[in-house]
């Protein structure tokens, strides 16, 4: 953006009333990332099982997790070295880097690892040709914490950053459209990306690596605008809020038969899961 369209944007989503702090200190002051808030807000209850009581969920790491993380890690690195070096390393290098990182997860069964390797190699290669020398890194694996005048703390991490953009890299089983919670990722790490850089990123989106049988590779543009920013915020604002000061009530829906914390109490839910229409649970 222009300096002009800058201050523009500054004023809509009211910048003012945010700083970028040091996500070091070691404070243990609380902080919500953006599947923080989406946990709350499908079920306060879940949200306190897995950040405020740590428990851990029944699922434990699921192949496809581990899987993503491992597909971050290797980009990751591929960025680094761009940035250091100015140049990309050699396809055959980034496969053989994250060839190396899958088969020497701890995380994933020694089945997965033997099957996840020429899935990595395939969906790699696909996003080497096709789109990332579409792509002029600046910035990688950037972590960030922001407050708000009120006390809100949020933090996440911007995946790649160029110098008027940044992306998010998704690794999914289909292709993804920009839902909400994207759009809601996005709008936090441009406001992130304002007070790293001094300017707003003139564009944004996801980059999409699809870990199909035959790969593709998608990028998701979005449309940045002070109004949408402005409302993930006080979205935001508004959790935190009610985190402060509300108890973790349980939130019965259709979720519950799939709720990742099934092992700890919470009758509401169980009564839910078990077919009591919602007038009839009870917290």
């Amino acid at each position: 953006m222009t300096g002009h369209a800058d201050a523009d944007m500054d004023r809509r989503v009211h910048i003012y009333r945010w700083r970028l702090l040091d996500h070091n200190r070691k404070d243990d002051g609380p902080r919500l990332s953006m599947s923080g808030a989406k946990t709350y807000r499908g079920c306060p209850a879940a949200y306190f099982y897995k950040y405020v009581g740590r428990m851990g969920d029944h699922r434990g790491a699921e192949w496809y997790m581990e899987f993503g993380s491992l597909i971050h890690e290797a980009l990751s690195w591929v960025n680094d070295h761009y940035i250091e070096h100015g140049e990309y390393p050699r396809e055959e290098d980034m496969v053989e880097a994250a060839y190396g990182m899958v088969v020497e997860s701890k995380l994933l069964s020694v089945a997965d690892r033997v099957r996840l390797g020429p899935v990595a190699h395939r969906v790699l290669s696909h996003y080497y040709k096709t789109v990332m020398r579409q792509v002029v890194p600046v910035l990688s694996e950037v972590p960030f914490l922001l407050e708000s005048e009120s006390g809100t703390r949020v933090y996440g991490i911007v995946d790649v950053s160029e110098a008027d953009a940044l992306w998010d890299y998704k690794v999914t089983a289909r292709p993804v459209k920009l839902a909400e919670m994207h759009a809601d990722q996005l709008n936090l790490y441009s406001v992130a990306f304002r007070m790293i850089t001094g300017s707003w990123p003139s564009r944004v989106g996801v980059i999409n690596l699809v870990r199909s049988a035959a790969p593709e590779t998608h990028v998701r543009g979005m449309d940045l605008t002070g109004s949408n920013v402005q409302q993930t915020l006080d979205s935001l604002e508004a959790v935190w809020y009610d985190i402060q000061r509300r108890p973790f009530d349980p939130l019965p829906s259709s979720a519950c038969g799939k709720c990742l914390f099934a092992d700890h109490p919470c009758g509401a839910g169980a009564q839910y899961a078990k077919g009591a229409p919602a007038s009839a649970v009870r917290g």
